[in-house]
């Protein structure tokens, strides 16, 4: 039996074994009252559940689209790309980003820097490239993120409008000793895509770039075993949840009969994404499309990323969630997951804490609590995303040679769901029950990233 399938029979069997403690799982609540058992059975089983559609949705991503991707033949290059990278005090990690692109080998393509009312040497340092064509704006008013990609897209005709962020650095052309090309570099990896009339958005894959400690290696996994394999199960749908912030790109025409850029929300990405869709239009994740991040090197850096997050989900869904019109249906199953996703939240919290409670009742008062079917169901819920994760890595050929490693640390990864994504969630919701704005009096917000120079990839 080769690897591949004895990994195979591996996953069958803990999908084979989760279902079972399931239906055992499902049982053990008949005799709970009626409220607090379907609360607990949907806490339970729904993020295992979900394992199992990306797993499922992403393999047909593998198998039945990606093997299709073309690299750009010479007629789909001739499309004009604004490269658009708004800065707000960036001048640590912007002549990184500025080299990275200037290394693309699409021939048809302008950068632009905005700089908003920057207070540092930003815009000094992008003007040292200058003589290489990169133009530099420089806003004396905040304007925000969304301002900033406003003012360059009602000042360019270019056919294309790709965003990307400040301190991101894009995967360069790879050729061989001989110098022939063996994979383009990721503006031209987004560029082809737009081949298809009917796409209007593609988004490429975030990385973080030489993760170095616990948190950061997290963060990694996070990108490649979660986010990632999400975009390719949203595939399956025709359509996506969000592009990416970090690294985006649009038909410029499509963005203006939208409406442009909005400050409405604190994830102008999300707004986007669903103001796109509404309108009928489908958007495409390209894995092969790598843009390089530096991680979150602070807890609380990363609650505030993750609260901004989540209060732009939610704002969202708020804004746009009426989808009975819409004009591209991949948004309804797609809403349908979010609001399950925040429901299960809502509920897994709940229940913890009636499971806490009734541990410390038998504890204290001698009570028999058996919460041995829903241990096992826990743990195998885990297995399963050990699987989803392994599955994700052997999927992307950056991720290979990580596979083990990041099978590892999926086993750790549910403290940092419970420590940073879940209680990011309930702060997000509380903020914008609040009506609370952003840092920067709701004009921008950035992510504090210590030494934000990023590596080499």
């Amino acid at each position: 039996m080769s690897a591949v399938e004895g990994l195979a029979a591996w996953c069958a069997g803990v999908v084979a074994e989760w279902w079972t403690a399931a239906l055992d799982e499902l049982l053990h609540f008949q005799s709970w009252p009626s409220f607090w058992g379907w609360v607990g059975e949907y806490a339970l089983l729904f993020p295992a559940g979900m394992c199992v559609v990306w797993m499922a949705f992403g393999l047909r991503h593998v198998l039945a689209l990606q093997p299709r991707l073309p690299w750009a033949p010479p007629e789909r290059l001739r499309l004009r790309v604004a490269v658009v990278v708004p800065a707000r005090n960036e001048e640590q990690g912007i002549e990184g980003t500025l080299a990275s692109l200037l290394e693309q080998d699409h021939p048809h393509m302008t950068v632009h820097v905005v700089c908003d009312a920057c207070t540092d040497a930003t815009a000094e340092r992008a003007r040292t490239f200058a003589g290489r064509g990169v133009v530099v704006h420089e806003l004396s008013e905040r304007r925000g993120k969304a301002g900033a990609l406003q003012y360059v897209l009602d000042r360019i005709d270019d056919e294309l409008f790709l965003v990307v962020d400040a301190d991101t650095r894009c995967e360069p052309p790879h050729r061989a000793p001989d110098g022939r090309l063996l994979a383009p570099g990721t503006v031209t990896a987004m560029v082809q895509q737009f081949a298809d009339g009917h796409i209007a958005g593609v988004t490429g894959s975030p990385r973080i770039a030489a993760p170095r400690g616990l948190l950061a290696r997290l963060q990694a996994l996070e990108y490649v075993g979660v986010i990632g394999l999400i975009k390719r199960a949203d595939s399956f749908w025709g359509g996506l949840f969000t592009v990416s912030g970090a690294g985006a790109c649009f038909r410029s025409a499509v963005l203006r009969d939208v409406g442009g850029w909005s400050s409405a929300s604190v994830t102008e990405d999300i707004e986007m994404s669903w103001r796109v869709q509404k309108a009928g239009h489908q958007l495409v994740y390209e894995p092969r499309a790598l843009f390089w991040l530096p991680a979150v090197e602070h807890l609380d850096a990363l609650w505030r990323q993750r609260t901004r997050w989540a209060r732009g989900m939610l704002e969202v869904m708020l804004r746009h969630g009426n989808i009975a019109l819409t004009g591209n249906a991949a948004l309804i199953p797609m809403a349908a997951q979010v609001l399950g996703t925040m429901i299960w939240m809502l509920f897994a919290v709940a229940t913890t804490v009636v499971w806490l409670t009734g541990i410390a009742r038998s504890l204290l008062h001698g009570q028999g609590f058996d919460g041995t079917t829903a241990l096992r169901v826990l743990v195998l819920t885990t297995a399963l995303f050990v699987c989803q994760t392994v599955l994700a890595s052997l999927w992307d050929r950056r991720d290979r040679h990580d596979t083990l490693k990041h099978g590892l640390l999926a086993f750790v990864f549910p403290l940092y769901y419970w420590g940073v994504i879940l209680p990011s969630f309930v702060l997000g919701l509380r903020a914008l029950l609040r009506g609370r704005r952003t840092r920067d009096g709701g004009l921008w917000e950035r992510t504090d990233r210590p030494g934000q120079r990023v590596s080499d990839p």
